[in-house]
């Protein structure tokens, strides 16, 4: 959103994912997290699936608002939440089967520069550039994202967005590791009021 030359942006992300692997026979072995120890020779099986959800909020000012044109230059946070499931199952055929499964959680929050150029093709079309860059003063050792997009002016106060876009973040703290770089397709809407 933008009012004058006040901009103001929010996006989230959120994506699901999950992996399943068979190994076996393995040695005896007791897994971080698991009261059971799985015995020498168990066929083993483990499902992980992984949760994360996160957010940027931003304010800024347009620092330059020429006609073919803008820069605009902003602040704020962007805020992580990860959930992280694992479940094994080992057996062994004249012992049976052994289930465990182990839940974690965890958030924070860090601060982030940005900045945002687009450049006007025509009335209705322009090309759109954004990056931001953040992390050392919060939880997460860095952070940062980059967006590259084409923007269409409807007919009236909207506009629609299509593009690219990767997120990176690398986070170590309290015994929870989280580092990922994720990318794909983004879609988005703007108001001008």
């Amino acid at each position: 959103m933008r009012h004058n030359r006040l901009v103001f942006f929010a996006d989230a992300m959120f994506t699901d994912t999950s992996n399943r692997e068979a190994v076996g026979p393995l040695p005896a072995m007791q897994l971080p997290g698991f009261s059971v120890t799985i015995p020498a020779g168990a066929n083993t099986s483990a499902r992980l699936d992984s949760q994360q959800w996160s957010a940027t909020l931003l304010g800024g000012y347009r620092l330059l608002d020429e006609q073919q044109f803008s820069m605009d230059v902003l602040a704020g946070t962007r805020l992580w939440h990860i959930s992280n499931k694992i479940s094994v199952r080992a057996s062994l055929p004249l012992i049976g089967t052994y289930q465990a499964s182990h839940k974690e959680s965890f958030s924070w929050a860090d601060p982030i520069v940005a900045a945002r150029v687009q450049v006007r093709a025509s009335e209705q079309l322009s090309l759109l550039v954004q990056g931001d860059i953040g992390g050392h003063a919060g939880k997460a050792d860095s952070t940062w994202s980059l967006l590259a997009a084409v923007r269409y002016q409807l007919p009236s106060q909207l506009s629609v967005l299509a593009g690219y876009k990767v997120i990176d973040v690398d986070y170590h703290h309290d015994d929870y590791i989280y580092n990922a770089r994720l990318g794909g397709p983004a879609i988005g809407l703007s108001y001008r009021f």
